[in-house]
């Protein structure tokens, strides 16, 4: 498991996967999940993988392992089919959140991550404009 480093949009330097890691009992460690929990201070060989064939998505379990709080917003952030920079609006003005929360945005295949502000701080795959469908939306915050 080969890792590289990458500058967050906040000037933070994180360790991700240089590349997806796939095992034979179809679990899986994504590139952009590992760089998103990396910027949680959560190392990629700190948990075994982000996705498993039982249970499906294993980043929310993994945050909260480490003593953050992770909570759903989609219905408070989305209502009828919004894309990432209609999200990222949203979040910008959204009332009820600390200025150190940080929101995963969940679209196919692919999590990013926003600040309070509705800005980028980490995302592998960036748009110029991004009309990527949003799946779900979740704030995490320390608990």
């Amino acid at each position: 498991m080969r890792t590289v480093y990458q500058k967050t949009a906040d000037n933070k330097t994180i360790q991700r996967l240089a590349k997806h890691v796939r095992t034979d009992g179809g679990n899986f460690k994504g590139v952009c999940v590992s760089a998103c929990l990396s910027y949680f201070g959560i190392q990629p060989d700190q948990y075994k993988y982000t996705w498993s064939k039982r249970v499906g998505n294993n980043h929310h379990a993994i945050l909260r392992r480490f003593g953050w709080a992770v909570r759903s917003r989609k219905s408070t952030l989305l209502k009828g089919t919004k894309t990432v920079g209609s999200v990222r609006r949203a979040i910008a003005a959204y009332e009820d959140y600390t200025p150190d929360m940080m929101y995963m945005v969940h679209v196919s295949a692919h999590v990013l991550l926003l600040n309070s502000k509705g800005e980028t701080v980490v995302d592998t795959s960036p748009r110029k404009v991004d009309r990527r469908r949003v799946l779900n939306v979740v704030a995490i915050f320390k608990s």
